[in-house]
């Protein structure tokens, strides 16, 4: 089992960093002897086992995100099971499955509502729905994804490659597991497990090594039980109008998806850029535009902006053929929120 959030996220990364992928080391990559390689898969097996077999999760989970001088917070509650319930809310955000159907509504958005019939694996619905942010990690353990997908999901991809480097028990039943990055990656973390192996927390130092500058990143996430009871009452859809996805449902009534396919002409757009001037696409015809479309809440996102600035610097720093550009999605359009959080970014493109 794969998901493609992490490719929905960055695809334009992975196409153009494609030519030079090397196979990355899996979790339980034995770092000495046969014996310990056997502990680091008990450990992370045990840990995977406790969240799928668990009846119910219903649990509150604060994260943190640190990036230089910029930092953010949140907390998310979720309700996973029995069976095929699921309940999750956060900042502004909840999604929910209801009656056979599942929903998702934004509170600045009060005249829409996601509503479809609840079809196949829920967390690929989730990721569907969602289109460009990755499903909830314990709903990719819950799936029984292969630890290389979970551990990646758990760490917000900070750290490439995750790998197993040492499992220390705490004495009380419980066990905290080391992680590392894989080939070419900088940095270290650690999940720890409880008595029965559910995950309580996740600590990540990492790297986001930019064309000029490296910038330290921390994160963490700590997982919290909670009654189910803490939960909102069902979604209504009302009068609502009902839309597919999440992303419809801050799309202006003027708006448009069309479909590209290979060959096909790029829509036209004209989008204010953060040096005060108007970007037209069709004014760019003749070069190569490299688009990468990212949001200041998503951390797949931010992760993949030191890459886009090594593609500026290595191809002219768009004095050459070729131009790139990082396009704000979903972030209500504030032209200011934008500003202030790229000046934290260690990218120049």
């Amino acid at each position: 089992m794969k998901l493609k959030y992490r490719t929905l996220a960055i695809s334009l990364l992975v196409i153009l960093s494609a030519c030079g992928e090397q196979e990355q080391p899996t979790p339980a990559a034995a770092e000495g002897t046969p014996a310990a390689a056997s502990r680091f898969r008990e450990a992370v097996d045990r840990a995977a086992e406790a969240v799928r077999q668990a009846p119910q999760l219903a649990v509150a989970v604060d994260t943190t995100f640190r990036a230089g001088a910029d930092t953010r917070t949140g907390r998310q509650t979720m309700l996973i099971g029995p069976g095929d319930a699921f309940d999750w809310s956060g900042p502004g955000f909840r999604m929910a499955v209801v009656d056979g159907r599942l929903r998702a509504e934004v509170d600045a958005v009060e005249d829409r509502i996601v509503d479809v019939p609840r079809e196949g694996a829920l967390v690929y619905q989730v990721e569907d729905v969602l289109t460009m942010s990755p499903p909830p990690a314990l709903l990719v353990m819950r799936s029984g994804a292969a630890a290389e997908i979970w551990l990646d999901s758990l760490t917000s991809g900070l750290l490439p490659g995750v790998r197993v480097t040492d499992v220390v028990d705490t004495g009380t039943g419980g066990q905290v597991v080391h992680l590392g990055s894989g080939a070419g990656g900088q940095g270290a973390g650690t999940l720890s497990l409880d008595a029965d192996g559910m995950p309580t927390r996740v600590q990540v130092d990492s790297v986001m090594a930019a064309g000029h500058e490296p910038v330290d990143v921390y994160y963490e996430v700590v997982i919290e039980q909670i009654t189910a009871a803490e939960h909102l009452p069902p979604l209504e859809v009302g009068d609502r109008q009902v839309v597919p996805d999440v992303p419809s449902l801050t799309a202006t009534a003027s708006t448009q998806t069309p479909m590209i396919g290979p060959g096909d002409e790029a829509p036209e757009f004209s989008l204010p850029s953060t040096d005060g001037t108007t970007v037209t696409l069709s004014s760019l015809r003749g070069r190569c535009v490299v688009l990468d479309f990212w949001a200041t809440w998503c951390a797949p996102c931010k992760q993949g902006l030191p890459e886009l600035e090594r593609v500026y610097q290595e191809t002219g720093r768009g004095t050459a053929s070729v131009l790139v550009y990082g396009v704000n999605v979903l972030d209500g359009g504030s032209i200011d929120k934008v500003n202030a959080f790229w000046k934290t970014q260690p990218v120049t493109f």
